[in-house]
Formats: structure tokens, sequence, C-alpha cells
């Protein structure tokens, strides 16, 4: 039974002629677990389940505004003009804080797959972006699927409805008017994407998927299972937070860019991770292939060269080794792995082959 808002169901039962459109709002994978800073203990975690949105389309003609609610969309409003994805323009400080903008996007739900029991539902979708206007970080939406910005992203997938008494004509205005919500009907992750020219493909997979993650996790293996500074790791994430800025020189590119403001050691910053705190770049984190000579090369190439005094953060990172875990965290006592089990090749007898060729 899905969870229809009692706004939704009264507008039903006013039996009046009735709008209706689609929405899709896309948001960045988060953690499961983090922990806290300056939470107090070390190990204290906290849950997350919302990531910041990164791209909020419909099939409508017109641009949406979705009002903030804790589980469903309740209510929805009209918006005349072309809006930035998920940013509330300065022409409209009624908005509240967490408010969605829908843009009106062209795109086409073209494949749904359902299965029963626990079988992977799965949506695609296909978007057909605006040539100039529908980008993140300053990059096109298929240069963002290229960069694996929209790698495990989380989708919800809803319908809202609308009385036609609710539709004020007007361009750039807020239409006023209660238009009884919507419903969520389809919601997952992000599985892969197809990229054409002028288009970009995303398969969507229900939370389903995850049953098909190895169990048990806790496997006997040399290096740490644990996710840095996650749950069981217990390193406060607090304590190896660096925040510089981008450097002029050498050019900063999209394969890689230097740091300034912040001085470490070669490596100390690979397999972490990194964010831009401002700039075209803004709010996007990426995880560090590499880190010498003060230079970030990050894991898959940027949407877009950051420039020159751009303020970024960088976390540090770990390769898992029970020395690492000693010697730059301080962390043994949680460290889960075991380094001193033979791997299965030495506890095997060595094969002694004849001078005839039989062994």
């Amino acid at each position: 039974m899905k969870n229809v808002p009692a706004a939704l169901t009264a507008l039903f039962a006013s039996l009046q002629a009735l709008y209706m459109a689609d929405c899709v709002v896309i948001r960045a994978p988060v953690p499961t677990a983090y922990v806290a800073g300056g939470s107090g203990s070390p190990c204290s975690v906290a849950s997350s389940s919302l990531g910041s949105v990164l791209l909020a389309l419909t099939n409508s003609d017109v641009d949406l505004a979705i009002l903030p609610d804790a589980a469903v969309p309740t209510n929805c409003t009209f918006l005349g003009a072309y809006l930035p994805q998920g940013v509330p323009p300065s022409s409209v400080p009624s908005m509240p804080s967490g408010g969605i903008y829908c843009s009106a996007i062209p795109m086409d739900k073209i494949k749904c797959s359902l299965k029963c029991g626990l079988g992977v539902d799965s949506q695609d979708i296909q978007i057909y972006p605006r040539y100039g206007l529908d980008r993140i970080y300053g990059g096109s939406l298929q240069i963002a699927a290229r960069t694996g910005i929209f790698d495990a992203a989380t989708v919800d997938f809803f319908r809202v409805f609308w009385s036609r008494s609710a539709v004020v004509p007007g361009a750039g205005n807020i239409f006023p008017g209660s238009t009884g919500g919507g419903v969520i009907y389809f919601a997952g992750r992000v599985a892969d994407c197809e990229i054409g020219r002028s288009s970009l493909k995303a398969t969507v997979n229900f939370f389903t998927e995850l049953l098909n993650l190895d169990f048990p996790k806790n496997v006997y293996q040399p290096q740490c299972y644990f996710v840095l500074y996650g749950s069981g790791c217990c390193v406060n994430k607090a304590g190896y937070t660096f925040t510089g800025t981008v450097a002029s020189s050498p050019d900063p590119s999209t394969g890689s860019f230097a740091v300034s403001g912040i001085s470490k050691a070669d490596g100390y910053f690979a397999q972490g991770a990194f964010q831009f705190t401002s700039g075209a770049l803004n709010g996007l984190s990426m995880t560090v292939k590499s880190y010498n000579s003060n230079t970030v090369v990050p894991f898959l190439p940027l949407p877009g060269a950051p420039a020159p005094g751009d303020s970024v953060t960088l976390y540090a990172g770990c390769d898992r080794t029970m020395a690492t875990c000693n010697s730059k965290f301080g962390n043994l006592a949680n460290f889960p792995s075991m380094p001193f089990i033979p791997i299965p090749d030495t506890m095997l007898p060595p094969i002694v082959q004849s001078a005839g060729g039989g062994k």
C-alpha cells in the first residue's frame, strides 16, 4: 500500500479535473554510517540516509518546486521559468529550506522490470539534456555520468497531482494553491549509465540489489575491511581533515591539481577523498588516486578543471594494512583482519616433477 498524503486523498475525492506529472530526484550517494565530528567518543556513529540533490527533473512542461516533507512530497508549486537543479533562485525567497526544484528536462521512462520475491526490480530512464542549460559542476550530464558522479546515487521516482484551480497564468511567478502532493512509486540506486551525444540512459535498481553483497562481510583476510572513519574503524575523521586551496601552478586540469596551504608527505591522502567547497565544482567529492608533491590525482577525471583559489578539503587515506593503521592512525586496537594467516599457496605441498616428466 502506497503512502498517500491526506491532501492528495482529499484532492481525488473532490472529483476535479487533475493534472499529473512524473518527477525524478537523484541524490549523491552517502555512507550508511560515519563518525560524527566533535561527538566526544571517537567511535560515536551518526546515520545518514539522504545525500545532496544532484539532479531533479520532471516531464511536465513547467518546472515544479517540491516542498520538504519527512517521507513523501505533499505539496508542489509551479514555476514559470527555468531554474538550476536543486538550487532555489534568489527571486523566490519564500522557498523553504529543503525544497527541491524539478526542472522541466525532457525525459522518458523507457523500461520497467518487476520481479516476484527477492528479485531486483529495475527502472530505466532516458534523459535528453538541453544544451548549455542542464549542467552539473559546470559540465554536461553526459560528462557527469562519464566521471562517475552518478555511481550508486539514490533515485526517487514520484508522481505529483494538482488541480486546475491551482494554476494561475504568469511567468516567473510562483503559482499559488494547494496541489495535493505526490506518491513515490519507485526508488533505488543508479546501476549503470549509457552515454549518447544528446542523451543519457540510466538504469536504476531497487535496493534489494544490496542483498547480492557477499555474506558474511567479516572474512579472514590480511587487509582491513572496515570503511575508513566509519563504524568499526572508529577513527575520528575531524582529526584527519585538512583545508587548502587549488594552486595556480601547475595549471589545474581535470586529471590533477596542486593544492596550497596543505603540506603532507607523499601518499598521505592516497585512497582518501577530497571535496571542493567553492567555485564551479562546489560540493563535488571524489576519491584520491594518488598524492605526490602536493598534487592530487582524482580516481576519475573531474567534470571540469577547478580554478586557482578554489577551496578544497582533503581527508587522509588508508591502504588498509596493519602497519598504516598503527603508525598513521594509532588505531591498532580496532584493526579487524588477520595479516599473519598464511595465504593458500603456502599451505599446499610443493609439486615435485621427476626427470621423466611425471609428478
